[in-house]
């Protein structure tokens, strides 16, 4: 373990006296933690320790209460945190071990600690620490790239995407956000046909498996936000957001789209105007994430890429009736689920085929149901019947094996079935986040504590700002008995 006040000379020219008062104080931090956690003081380098320990979990548990204990100086530590192979000669510690603790340190977050893969590794199922994965980092004299971690408890500084990229020497984007729509029309009527394309578009470029989409929930609430780009990008954790306008005449749209990288500094990528007939709209948005992807080098499989070079023409009128559906559904209340489910029976009954909106109908009686407004025996028919005639219609839709997992596993008790749902849904659309959370619950049920956790931790990645998720994480720890993270969270 290698520890460093951050700014020591800066503070020493500015009071040399106030300096030595620090110094003095963290040394007695260390010596009381480093013995506790009974490990060995090494040696002292100017402001900077060095220590040494028998096991991982006591260097890492160490490093956190040094951290913690540390916030009554007038200053912040940084500590790194190795596990490896040592030479001990001269009651000193030499070798590669030595070498990588030194340099995390040297790359840690003020008021902050990382560890290695090594360490994460050892100590990941015996910790209750939560952990960040900051990612493949290329250390100074060091052979290979060193996969790291940063402590992400309450009260430790969060490693920003930005920051995590930089270190990486990472310009790839991976991770991408699509903002709310904006309408150009000045017309709030047509507020559903923008929250619909919006949500469309995030569900088309969910589908890329090698892109993690931010969520519709997470990105709503920058529907009027005044922050740049870059902060937008930093709450959401992604490398570059799309923007889009709207507007619609008749039976026409178009949409006029920017990419914008946010990578090191904010920059504008691209721009394009689609203008189509609304019928055309699948292949519209198929056309859009084929030019966002392309502009980003985003890797396609070849199941991806002929996906995207297929797209059904839709009747307009069932296509705006389903969205009105959906926007009125997302509202829950009594007399918006009404209207949701009036909106979802006319676009069955103008296409008696159109699949989404089957599932619509099937989504609406579910809540109902579960809002106390229909009693089940009246809903369950009407849910069962529409989410397995959407699923007849179209094999391909997320939100339909999605609704079936749910219903084998918490209506049925049927657990391989909803496993297996799961599994489609996901597979389906990898970037499905609701559908990661709600099978972490059932991977719980299951006994498969740290696949649980993977899948509850991607979902909270996915939609950061879902209190929903949130809490089932909490859920989550607490039966795998992470009790200090689950308190955290």
């Amino acid at each position: 373990m290698f520890t460093d006040i951050v700014g020591y000379t800066r503070i020493m020219s500015a009071d040399a006296k106030q300096a030595l008062k620090i110094l003095r104080r963290n040394r007695a931090i260390h010596i009381k933690n480093i013995d506790k956690h009974r490990g060995w003081l090494i040696k002292e380098m100017g402001d900077g320790i060095m220590a040494h320990f028998e096991r991982p979990i006591e260097a890492t548990f160490c490093a956190r209460d040094i951290q913690l204990d540390a916030r009554s100086l007038l200053c912040k530590l940084r500590i790194g945190v190795h596990y490896g192979e040592v030479t001990i000669e001269n009651n000193d510690v030499f070798g590669d071990g030595v070498n990588i603790a030194a340099r995390l340190q040297s790359i840690a977050d003020p008021g902050g600690v990382f560890i290695s893969e090594n360490v994460y590794e050892a100590i990941e199922k015996d910790c209750d620490i939560l952990f960040d994965e900051v990612g493949e980092i290329i250390l100074k004299n060091v052979r290979k790239p060193i996969a790291a971690f940063s402590i992400a408890d309450k009260d430790f500084p969060k490693t920003s995407r930005r920051r995590k990229k930089e270190l990486m020497g990472s310009e790839k984007v991976e991770a991408i956000a699509v903002l709310p729509f904006q309408s150009l029309s000045g017309d709030a009527d047509q507020q559903y046909l923008v929250d619909g394309m919006h949500d469309a578009l995030i569900t088309e470029l969910s589908h890329i498996k090698s892109l993690r989409v931010i969520s519709r929930t997470s990105t709503l609430r920058y529907r009027e936000s005044t922050l740049s780009m870059s902060q937008i990008g930093e709450e959401l954790g992604v490398d570059a957001v799309v923007e889009a306008t709207v507007l619609k005449h008749e039976d026409k749209v178009r949409i006029q789209v920017q990419l914008i990288k946010i990578i090191k500094v904010e920059e504008h990528l691209w721009a394009q105007s689609y203008d189509r007939e609304l019928k055309d709209v699948l292949a519209m948005y198929h056309e859009v994430v084929k030019d966002i992807t392309g502009k980003i080098g985003a890797k396609l499989t070849p199941a991806e890429s002929a996906q995207l070079d297929q797209a059904d023409k839709v009747n307009p009128g069932a296509y705006e009736a389903y969205l009105k559906g959906m926007f009125y559904w997302g509202k829950l209340r009594r007399k918006d689920l009404e209207k949701s489910l009036e909106y979802f029976s006319e676009a069955v009954n103008i296409d008696p085929k159109f699949a989404p909106a089957y599932i619509g109908m099937a989504a609406v009686w579910g809540g109902r149901t579960q809002m106390g407004f229909v009693n089940p025996q009246v809903a369950m028919p009407h849910i069962y019947r529409n989410m397995y005639k959407s699923i007849d219609l179209d094999e391909n839709l997320s939100d339909s094996y999605f609704f079936r997992a749910t219903l084998s596993v918490w209506t049925d008790w049927d657990w391989e079935k909803g496993y297996k749902s799961f599994e489609r849904a996901l597979k389906i659309n990898p970037n499905l986040a609701i559908a990661k959370a709600y099978f972490a619950h059932l991977l719980i049920i299951l006994g498969k504590k740290d696949e649980a956790i993977e899948e509850i931790e991607s979902a909270i990645q996915l939609d950061p700002f879902n209190v929903l998720f949130q809490s089932l994480y909490g859920m989550v720890l607490n039966y795998a008995r992470r009790y200090q993270r689950a308190k955290a969270i």
